[in-house]
């Protein structure tokens, strides 16, 4: 096992007690683990590019760490009201259209790797950023306006960078019958 792997798992563990800490109302402990978690997000491919250890188990197991941390923290926030539901939806439908949809392009055959285009890396950017500021305002009592800002704008870049990735695999299916 590798560091940038492990730097993955560590995400991977992180996520229930992140999910505790904001279960039991405490929510400077899971901002602080948040940004931890968002930590070993950053530095797993960094550190698996500059050093050669690329794997198929960290291409893999990287974007389940980040579904399971995003999904389950916007689950969790959506019902103690700090995240609008409709948000959550949208990020959970998402996410649940590119996993089925990929899966379903895997099983005709068109075996290529997904790659996270620069609007969709700019959406889980903004994910991460709006749960940081759902705790925020729990914890610190950012404005009403800001939080609302924030989720529109992250609602809009969710359902735009679903419907590019639903054009992305709608294009393979097409490339794959001819």
């Amino acid at each position: 096992m590798n560091i940038p792997n492990l730097l993955t798992l560590l995400r991977i563990a992180l996520t229930p007690v992140i999910l505790t800490s904001i279960s039991g109302g405490s929510c400077k402990e899971a901002l602080f683990l948040f940004g931890l978690a968002g930590i070993t997000d950053a530095l797993d491919g960094l550190v698996a590019r500059a050093t050669g250890e690329e794997t198929s188990l960290g291409a893999f197991l990287d974007p389940v760490a980040d579904k399971f941390l995003l999904d389950s923290s916007y689950l969790l926030l959506s019902l103690k009201g700090l995240i609008p539901h409709y948000l959550t939806l949208a990020v959970l439908s998402r996410d649940f259209t590119i996993v089925v949809g990929f899966g379903f392009i895997w099983l005709l055959g068109k075996a290529e790797k997904p790659k996270p285009s620069y609007l969709g890396k700019a959406t889980g950017a903004l994910q991460i950023i709006t749960v940081i500021v759902a705790l925020l305002g729990e914890e610190w009592l950012l404005p009403g306006w800001l939080r609302t800002g924030f989720f529109n704008i992250t609602l809009f870049l969710t359902m735009v960078s679903g419907i590019q990735y639903l054009f992305f695999g709608l294009k393979l299916i097409s490339l794959r019958q001819t």
